[in-house]
């Protein structure tokens, strides 16, 4: 190491030139770059009123069933439809009722398939191969969709 590259004057010096960022020494003695937009955010939430009603009402008056409601309604209105698989089959299908009901209706896809829990079960093309086929698990899929969504 040369003298005046080393030294601390020789990056001030630098920094100073208008080559970089402009620098100044707090009382500790720490540098801290000048015009830097560090902000402090609040700690906690200061607002009062909810992001989301928690009601299941709407605003019109007309009760809409949560996704709660609506899996428990599914598996208890058509349980014929559940019976009509394998068991294996199955317990891929109240995953999925189970993942809808925390995460919403993305997880009535197949593309939820390598995810958590049912990537615990098999690869997508073995959980597809429970039903026979990809195609045949995609109309599965949509056909429990429609039971979620219809007339609720």
């Amino acid at each position: 190491m040369t003298g005046s590259e080393s030294s601390p004057s020789a990056r001030w010096s630098y920094a100073a030139s208008g080559h970089g960022p402009r620098r100044d020494r707090t009382s500790s003695g720490r540098s801290r770059t000048r015009g830097s937009t560090s902000r402090s955010w609040p700690t906690r939430c200061t607002t009062t009123t909810p992001i989301r009603s928690t009601s299941s009402s709407s605003p019109r008056g007309s009760s809409r069933p949560t996704r709660r409601e609506r899996a428990r309604r599914v598996r208890r209105e058509h349980r014929e439809f559940f019976d009509s698989f394998v068991a294996d089959a199955r317990e891929i299908l109240e995953l999925v009722l189970d993942k809808y009901v925390g995460h919403g209706p993305v997880e009535l896809r197949p593309k939820m398939l390598p995810l958590p829990p049912l990537r615990d079960l098999g690869s997508p093309s073995e959980l597809a191969a429970r039903f026979g086929g990809g195609e045949k698990l995609r109309e599965v899929l949509d056909r429990l969709g429609e039971r979620v969504y219809d007339a609720a």
